[in-house]
């Protein structure tokens, strides 16, 4: 990870060592409320966006085979991490033109 792009980096260390302890945290703190795959589906979000998966040189992959083994270990498809996403990530209120608030489709905050 040396020398590549800190956005790169923090995720791929967000994927690959900390992902199983997120999800923990999340179900400690909810006190278990809900599944394992929720929780998952709850880490996810805005790990799958295009600037994630440019990959930098030397590194064909890494980033979206790591995504997608995360996808198949919690059995999700990246449609039910999208549904979830809609039905579960709240954004309220306007955006400084008076449009209604969207979810970002690029980057990783709302």
């Amino acid at each position: 990870m040396k020398g590549l792009p800190s956005n790169y980096s923090n995720h791929y260390v967000m994927l690959t060592d900390y992902f199983t302890q997120a999800i923990t945290a999340l179900a400690d703190w909810d006190n278990n409320s809900h599944t394992t795959k929720e929780y998952a589906e709850a880490m996810l979000y805005g790990l799958n966006t295009n600037d994630f998966l440019a990959l930098p040189a030397g590194n064909p992959g890494s980033l979206q085979t790591e995504y997608n083994s995360i996808l198949t270990q919690y059995h999700l498809t990246q449609a039910m991490v999208d549904s979830f996403d809609l039905a579960n990530v709240v954004v309220s209120g306007t955006t400084a033109t008076g449009s209604a608030a969207k979810l970002p489709t690029t980057g990783c905050t709302p």
